[in-house]
């Protein structure tokens, strides 16, 4: 800037250089005109708002605390969603559905069939054929019994209906599909999308376990907007369990003699290897097929007995028929299950089913089922572990950032009028989520982080300013006004600066921006908002501490 406004004044210029003539002079006009533009907000509008804060300042501080008490409330009644990462809507939807252990790979197919066409009935009611570009359906890729349908549209500047939007159309479209064991629709940018709602149970018998997932799983499918609730186990392949009866333990058998000879009558077993060139044939001998099709022929397996006898089997062992586990999930050691379970965003809000499940209907769980153990999971937990490890990183750098403060100004309570503006400021964070409609993320909450140490920089200088004019014999009212005055302009430039700087990447759409545009969020109309705080309650909470410093004075003067 040095360079070209001064030294190459000559190339700037289309004529003789001058206050009147160029565009160096165009130049200067301009800037006189926006300096003197400046000077008169500040000696009147500002100077006569700055007038009744101090006048009312008691009814300033008031109105501060109750903006604060408002946006508190509305973060904590569950208005604003915070998830661990930010929910970046993608181009690509995928609805990944997960039919019964063993099911016929015919079911899966036309299962997955009736969930692309809903998705094209979907399309019509968005925008039509113009926002989709691609279908993709994959049977199998993950087990027999899963199929996925993937859906490309054009991007999202390209057509109306956001991706969150039509992922709700879509599941309207599916309904219910009876015979499934779970049904996930995930638009969001990220590996694997996880479930809003993720309720873990333990307990010491597997049974109750079961019983107490499905009893919950229940009642999270009696709210409005919960869908994809899944109880957390799938019945995996049928099985006969053998227990051996009173009479075959008499009879010398162990359950280790009746297990192996039932496997070798079904399975077979290994009578030789024989080599037929580099490979290695194994023989094996077990019944005919047609003694190995029905239960019949399993109960009338002939046991051969220790002595050289022969019993049938159903009289040596009780036979029960049941399901094997597909998959056994084991925390600290103990056996649990997740409940989990998607909300239709602008239906139902994921805090409020957590607080009242937390409130009404776990009470009742656990008094039905003794022993019984349960906490939030995943995103709930990401929240609290993120939030609660930043908890300590900012309380640290606010401690840090007040005795900085107290050494400067030599002063317990000074500091705390400069700090005053960080809880403002991050009011200011949270109007702009809202804004510009973002959830809030730990990436926001860097941006608070870095807003803390911003926004006190405005309030140091006005302070800093304020005690030069209190020296110099000013009431501290007017030491405040004159403050105010004297630092509007640095204040508002750096404020305008920060915000206009951050402002390409808060407004930027493309996808891989997206995940960076809640941090700039935060800091850009953190500081947006802080500087009217610092300009306006900042000098009336220093007119407020002379207010009761001379109260106090009062007070001890009168004491004997």
């Amino acid at each position: 800037l040095v360079e070209c406004l001064f030294s190459l004044r000559a190339h700037l210029a289309w004529g003789p250089v001058g206050p009147d003539r160029g565009l160096l002079g165009q130049f200067e006009r301009v800037q006189r005109r926006i300096a003197a533009g400046l000077e008169w907000f500040i000696h009147h509008p500002f100077e006569a708002v700055l007038k009744q804060a101090l006048r009312h300042r008691y009814v300033t501080v008031a109105a501060a605390v109750t903006t604060l008490t408002v946006m508190w409330a509305y973060y904590d009644t569950g208005r604003i969603d915070f998830s661990f990462r930010p929910r970046i809507q993608s181009d690509r939807l995928d609805a990944e559905v997960v039919l019964p252990y063993g099911a016929p790979i015919e079911d899966v197919r036309r299962v997955a069939r009736q969930i692309e066409e809903a998705g094209l009935r979907a399309v019509k009611r968005a925008d039509g054929e113009s926002m989709l570009l691609a279908v993709m359906r994959d049977v199998g890729r993950r087990g027999s019994n899963t199929a996925e349908v993937n859906f490309y549209l054009v991007p999202q500047d390209q057509r109306r209906t956001t991706a969150q939007k039509f992922s709700v159309l879509w599941r309207q479209e599916v309904g219910d599909i009876p015979g499934l064991e779970s049904l996930f629709f995930d638009y969001l940018v990220g590996p694997g999308g996880s479930s809003a709602i993720n309720v873990q149970l333990t307990h010491p018998d597997p049974k109750v376990l079961e019983s107490a997932a499905t009893d919950l799983a229940g009642g999270l499918r009696n709210y409005t907007g919960v869908t994809d609730v899944d109880d957390g186990y799938a019945q995996g392949k049928r099985q006969f369990d053998f227990t051996l009866k009173p009479h075959g333990r008499s009879l010398g058998l162990t359950a280790r003699d009746v297990g192996r000879q039932i496997r070798h009558a079904f399975y077979g077993a290994e009578a030789l290897r024989q080599q037929r060139g580099r490979n290695e044939v194994r023989v094996m001998v077990r019944l005919p097929e047609s003694e190995r099709r029905s239960l019949y022929n399993l109960e009338e397996l002939l046991i051969r007995t220790p002595d050289g006898g022969e019993v049938p089997l159903f009289e040596a062992a009780d036979i029960a028929s049941g399901r094997a586990y597909t998959e056994i999930r084991r925390v600290r050691g103990k056996r649990v299950l997740n409940v989990t379970a998607s909300v239709i965003p602008g239906v139902v809000n994921e805090n409020k089913v957590l607080a009242d499940l937390q409130a009404t209907y776990i009470p009742g769980l656990m008094d039905r089922y003794p022993q019984l153990k349960w906490s939030f999971e995943g995103r709930d937990r990401s929240r609290r572990d993120a939030l609660g490890a930043l908890g300590y990183g900012i309380g640290f750098a606010l401690v840090a950032i007040y005795f900085l403060l107290a050494v400067l100004f030599r002063s317990y309570v000074q500091p705390v009028l400069v700090m005053i503006s960080i809880p403002l400021g991050i009011t200011g964070s949270l109007l702009g989520h809202i804004i510009m409609g973002y959830d809030l993320s730990i990436i926001s909450v860097f941006g608070v982080i870095a807003l803390c140490g911003v926004v006190v920089n405005g309030g140091l200088v006005l302070v800093v300013t304020a005690n030069r004019y209190l020296e110099g014999d000013e009431d501290p009212a007017r030491a405040a006004l004159q403050a105010g005055k004297r630092r509007f302009r640095p204040i508002v430039l750096a404020a305008l600066t920060t915000f206009f700087g951050l402002a390409p990447m808060i407004f930027e759409t493309s996808i891989s921006a997206r995940f960076l545009i809640p941090m700039a969020i935060s800091l850009g109309f953190g500081i947006l908002f802080a500087t009217p705080v610092i300009l306006i309650l900042t000098p009336a909470l220093y007119v407020i501490r002379s207010d009761i410093g001379t109260l106090l004075a009062r007070i001890f003067k009168r004491t004997p």
